[in-house]
């Protein structure tokens, strides 16, 4: 479902809410542009820097959550991304690496 940002980062952290216990929370950034395939493969102009978008994807499998961001958008989604990663983080146990015989 694409929302925007603030509803985003609200379900994202409703994600990790109910993933805590158990299960995991899959987050995917990617750099997109709103123009389609075929438009960008007869297009002879390269796509602007203003024009790319960012796509963020979110999900624990079962409910799906994206937004796109513009760059002006991106530097405070991350601080607010940021401090909701933090504050959920604190469950991840350490790998560790096997004893060497």
């Amino acid at each position: 479902m694409r929302c925007d940002s603030s509803k985003f980062l609200t379900e994202v952290h409703k994600l990790f809410e109910s993933n805590a216990a158990s299960g995991s929370v899959y987050i995917t950034m990617k750099r997109t542009t709103e123009r389609s395939k075929s438009a960008l493969k007869k297009a002879t102009e390269p796509v602007s820097e203003s024009e790319c978008k960012c796509l963020v994807r979110a999900t624990d499998g079962k409910r799906k959550f994206s937004t796109t961001l513009t760059q002006r958008e991106l530097a405070s989604f991350h601080d607010s991304y940021m401090t909701i990663l933090k504050a959920h983080t604190h469950n991840l146990k350490r790998r560790r690496a096997p004893k060497k015989a």
